[in-house]
């Protein structure tokens, strides 16, 4: 899967950026949603994010359902680019977006 961030931006300009983030706010971790081009939910409105060191994976993808308004029936996965989950050389860590529907449900 490509990111498409880390296609706009050189290695070097991510790690000059993720370098002044984290020094300006040092509880603070930046990080990259991307959705995932198989999926079928809708772009976020937006793809950085600065989160606290002590929050959650479930607390993160609360805030991300609720920015995506995901119905319920919906299930949200991350995928980590095929890593355990730790930030790379440029210091971003990034997470794809992926959903489809689950236990069958369906609207009438």
């Amino acid at each position: 899967m490509k990111f498409n961030f880390k296609e706009s931006r050189s290695f070097d300009e991510r790690l000059n950026d993720a370098t002044k983030i984290k020094q300006k706010y040092p509880d603070r971790i930046p990080v990259i949603v991307e959705r995932h081009p198989g999926s079928q939910i809708n772009d976020l409105d937006k793809h950085k994010f600065l989160v606290p060191n002590d929050i959650t994976v479930a607390q993160f993808m609360w805030i991300i359902r609720k920015r995506l308004q995901l119905s319920p029936e919906k299930a949200l996965f991350l995928f980590f680019d095929d890593y355990v989950p730790q930030t790379r050389n440029d210091r971003y860590l990034r997470f794809a977006l992926f959903s489809i529907s689950v236990c069958g449900y369906h609207v009438m």
